[in-house]
């Protein structure tokens, strides 16, 4: 799909997305009897690092776009720790969640330089 909306340009929230992709992509695979436990908060996890960055990107002050940048790095260690139970509960293999986190550690510098960018640095 052809990029619309500035936030679709922003190489940040392509990362996102593709972290959230391939998160739905591996949980199809989940136990059942993870749908309402694992699968869906670590997809609704995944899905808050791209909405908060999107509509952070909206945002018309540098303080409130920070605040939803915060938020969308808050949810990508969500995500991180979710990776990290789904492979000790077997739920992913080895190579599955090494890719995943591989996805994870750019994306979490950029958004630490995003943030950084919009006040104060976080460390």
């Amino acid at each position: 799909m052809r990029p619309i909306f500035p936030f679709q340009h922003l190489r940040v929230w392509q990362e996102a997305k593709d972290l959230t992709t391939e998160v739905y992509r591996l949980t199809k695979s989940f136990p059942d009897t993870e749908k309402y436990g694992i699968i869906s908060q670590i997809r609704r996890a995944s899905t808050s690092v791209c909405c908060n960055l999107a509509e952070g990107s909206g945002r018309g002050t540098k303080p409130d776009q920070r605040r939803f940048y915060i938020i969308a790095k808050a949810s990508l260690m969500e995500v991180m720790n979710l990776v990290v139970l789904s492979h000790d509960l077997e739920f992913l293999k080895s190579s599955d969640a090494e890719m995943l986190m591989r996805l994870g550690k750019p994306l979490d510098m950029k958004l630490d330089k995003l943030i950084s960018s919009r006040g104060k640095p976080l460390r």
